[in-house]
């Protein structure tokens, strides 16, 4: 499941020379399903509808051991040291394995480690403990998507809903799931409430028009693109998304400038480099989008290779 539906994460990612029609080509919606993948549970799965992050003293009074010890894992999972946060909060667990806070944060960090079964193991423990606590089977349905189960994931988010009817991040996971299982129509309507819910989510546009995209609705994906641009214009997928359905629309001029606002934002961002490339090649400016095409390569993506052996002489 980590091979892909986006987040934001990856991007619609690699075209293909082979066609100019005004469509996408089956490269084309791999990579869309790629750009709206799992990665976007993990990098948007606390931008909305979420309030506790990480979870530490749900009681008064005054401070114990034990707040010290999730203090500490709460602040190394701040500073991205998971590893060293999963062992603060396994001395909790240790000490007292009904602590549904200290569960629920090495859940949360267990998901980041990609340790999906014991997240589920976490998650289902809180669930347990708190049936009623929305976010964990939010996160439970996180880990299980994450497993290749969606529909299982699927499941947890309906439950998660109907404890919080406002809960955008459930709905935006929930499309996830449903795109994943190329139910495009329901994973529209999911993107749609969870926008309704959180209107300035720039993912949930983001990934609506891949969605859209992939629904051969080339217009609304557009149309979706802007909104996520407008609200995030230091997005680079975003305008890499953009750029790609730009260009299976001959829109060759306004799909590189696409391309390299993207690159100018992530230097490194292969993708672009190569969709460039094609957009160039079709403008007919071979020498730079060979030149496209090789930094490609050196950053990873050896496919570019046949590119350049078959039209950079």
């Amino acid at each position: 499941m980590k091979t892909s539906f986006i987040l934001v994460g990856a991007a619609i990612a690699l075209l293909t020379v082979a066609s100019c029609k005004q469509k996408l080509t089956p490269e084309d919606k791999a990579n869309i399903k790629k750009a709206t993948s799992l990665e976007s549970l993990k990098n948007s799965s606390d931008k909305s509808g979420d309030k506790s992050v990480m979870m530490n003293k749900s009681h008064t009074g005054p401070s114990t051991p034990r707040d010290s010890i999730m203090d500490a894992g709460v602040k190394k999972a701040e500073a991205k040291d998971f590893q060293g946060a999963m062992h603060e909060f396994d001395k909790v667990v240790e000490q007292n394995p009904n602590d549904y806070e200290a569960r629920y944060n090495r859940g949360k960090v267990r998901i980041e480690l990609g340790i999906y079964d014991g997240a589920i193991n976490d998650f289902g423990k809180v669930i347990e403990l708190k049936p009623e606590f929305e976010a964990a089977w939010n996160y439970s349905g996180v880990a299980k998507a994450y497993l290749n189960y969606p529909e299982d994931a699927i499941k947890d988010y309906d439950k998660a809903i109907s404890l919080n009817p406002k809960y955008a991040n459930a709905y935006y996971n929930r499309a996830i799931a449903k795109a994943v299982m190329k139910r495009f129509n329901e994973s529209i309507d999911d993107f749609n409430k969870a926008i309704e819910k959180q209107p300035n989510y720039p993912e949930a546009y983001n990934n609506r028009g891949n969605a859209r995209a992939l629904a051969k609705d080339y217009e609304g994906a557009i149309s979706d693109y802007n909104k996520a641009i407008e609200l995030q214009p230091n997005n680079p997928e975003a305008y890499n998304n953009r750029g790609a359905i730009r260009k299976a629309q001959k829109q060759y001029a306004e799909a590189i400038l696409d391309f390299s606002k993207a690159i100018e934002l992530k230097p490194e961002y292969r993708d672009a480099y190569y969709n460039r490339g094609l957009a160039l090649y079709y403008s007919k400016d071979t020498q730079h989008a060979c030149d496209d095409w090789r930094k490609t390569v050196e950053l990873g993506y050896a496919e570019a290779q046949k590119l350049i052996d078959q039209y950079c002489k």
